[in-house]
């Protein structure tokens, strides 16, 4: 009597500690999916906040490379705007070949990212640690030339999808001083 009891139990617990085992993993991936977003979106933003500044705090040089000493030498704020390339309407798509172009090398703007930035159409970013079946994708509009729109979706190919779209609009510090009034 026993063993049917226990066994009675075990096939309807069994089911029950299978679906939070697998509530428990999608919950993983989706912190992973955040993690990997906020660190790419966060490196959009610190190159969109240092773009083209030549003095100032961390002032990037040719190179991309931040410079301290830059800053030391000269306090103030100045950006890079008189090349006759920086116009108001292709700012944001400077932006994002200027962005592509950075190495992601020891001295590159921080936070870091594991892989090259890239802007083409739905670009993969890559998440260690997932499961199988999720893709993390971004894609950026340089409609706006003020202004890079990113959106950033997961598609699945596995029964447990996961609904998550983040969309952010970053705004291109030097179009303050590179415009012209």
């Amino acid at each position: 009597m026993a063993a049917v009891i226990a066994l009675i139990s075990a096939t309807v617990l069994y089911p029950l500690f299978n679906e939070s085992l697998i509530i428990g993993r999608q919950s993983a991936d989706r912190n992973l999916i955040e993690a990997a977003t906020s660190l790419d979106l966060s490196w959009i933003k610190r190159y969109a906040k240092f773009w083209k500044m030549k003095s100032g705090p961390y002032p990037l040089d040719n190179s991309h490379t931040k410079s301290i000493a830059a800053f030391q030498t000269s306090p103030v704020l100045e950006y890079e705007c008189a090349n006759s390339d920086l116009t108001t309407t292709d700012l944001s798509q400077q932006f994002i070949n200027d962005a592509v172009s950075v190495a992601n090398t020891v001295n590159d703007v921080a936070p870091k990212l594991p892989y090259n930035f890239s802007a083409t159409a739905n670009s993969q970013i890559p998440i260690s640690n997932i499961s199988p079946g999720y893709t993390l994708t971004r894609t950026v509009d340089t409609g706006n030339p003020n202004r890079v729109y990113v959106i950033y979706k997961v598609d699945s190919t596995n029964d447990r999808p996961i609904n998550f779209v983040r969309e952010a609009s970053v705004l291109l510090e030097s179009v303050a001083w590179c415009t012209p009034t």
